[in-house]
């Protein structure tokens, strides 16, 4: 079973590697990380500044952030094997669902807990940044 799931994410993480996106596609997948990382993890941190660590905001942005990358990323998994009609292949092949149905759902799941970490870190930087006297 775990074995199943492992071939499914290495699919998925190949057809993700980008060799059949189109531009469209490419632009959505570069333009979503780099506006989630100003609008939760710069921008936030500059203007509120030290308050921003004990402020419920950043455990807000904890939930809101891995459920936006989840909500873009699974459905162009699924949707994607339709366009390449590769759906009906997976699904008649001989593994179990639940493989395909955590193969299909990890690799997003990762990307988003990858995602919030990285947003969370560059938060920490620039309050830091912003709020250091050079000592």
């Amino acid at each position: 079973m775990i074995a199943d799931i492992l071939t499914v994410m290495w699919k998925e993480r190949k057809e993700q590697s980008g060799l059949q996106k189109t531009w469209r596609a490419k632009v959505v997948g570069a333009l979503i990380p780099v506006l989630m990382l100003l609008l939760m993890g710069i921008v936030p941190p500059a203007s509120v500044g030290a308050a921003w660590v004990s402020s419920p905001f950043p455990i807000v942005s904890s939930i809101l952030m891995p459920l936006m990358v989840v909500s873009f990323s699974i459905p162009f998994a699924i949707t994607g094997e339709r366009e390449r009609k590769t759906l009906e292949t997976l699904l008649a092949s001989r593994l179990p669902d639940q493989a395909l149905f955590f193969g299909k759902i990890v690799p997003p799941v990762l990307r988003a807990w990858g995602v919030t970490l990285f947003v969370h870190l560059v938060s920490i930087i620039v309050v830091n940044m912003a709020n250091w006297s050079g000592a």
